[in-house]
């Protein structure tokens, strides 16, 4: 436990706000849903404290970037004319795109 909240608790706003797009406020209804009181200011340490980033724009440009890498070896973004590319050839397409 940190402070009186579950770990788990934690590290699932940590892991939603930057994956999905939330907003402090967002994550604060969605463990709501859980049973579980807690203000979006007592998130909003939370997520920059322990992704160890200065800003949270950030940390969601970097997990993103992790997350692509993720889906990229899994095969989980091919399409008809990145099929016979590599990782890392999808990841430049990708990059280029952006």
């Amino acid at each position: 436990m940190v402070g009186h909240f579950e770990q788990s608790v934690i590290l699932l706003c940590v892991r939603w706000y930057p994956s999905y797009d939330l907003s402090l406020r967002d994550l604060k209804e969605m463990v709501a849903g859980r049973s579980i009181r807690v203000d979006h200011a007592t998130i909003h340490p939370w997520v920059v404290d322990m992704l160890g980033f200065k800003s949270l724009k950030s940390a969601a440009a970097t997990l993103s970037g992790i997350e692509l890498i993720h889906m990229l070896r899994k095969r989980q973004l091919q399409d008809a004319h990145t099929s016979s590319l590599s990782i890392a050839e999808q990841f430049e397409t990708l990059v280029a795109i952006s």
